[in-house]
């Protein structure tokens, strides 16, 4: 698969706004909601979607983000802050750090916790 610089950013610009989507519908009540007793809460989730972008430092990229050992926000508000300004700092990390050819490349991640 041929992908350029300049596709990555169309697509994570799309999943990105559909993402954002769905954490503007966040609530602070709503982010106390699970849907069973064994499954995280919203917020949880809404938070994983904000650390989960950390993982791309794996492949070399680097960003800001979230502390490892920051508590998940009880404010929908800040959640939806932090997933936009690390969505933003990925892409400029992203236009910034690689070239053309980095993304032809395969690389092998070794799964680990953040925490």
């Amino acid at each position: 698969m041929n992908m350029s610089i300049e596709d990555f950013n169309a697509e994570w610009l799309k999943e990105a706004r559909i993402t954002e989507q769905v954490m503007d519908a966040l609530t602070d009540d709503s982010l106390k909601t699970a849907i069973t007793d064994q499954h995280r809460t919203l917020g949880q989730l809404a938070w994983h979607l904000v650390m989960s972008i950390q993982y791309m430092n794996m492949l070399g990229l680097q960003f800001e983000g979230p502390s490892r050992e920051q508590e998940i926000p009880d404010s929908a508000a800040e959640i939806q802050a932090s997933y936009r300004r690390i969505r933003h700092a990925l892409l400029d990390a992203v236009k910034s750090q690689w070239s053309e050819e980095d993304l032809q490349e395969t690389t092998r991640i070794r799964w680990r916790a953040l925490d």
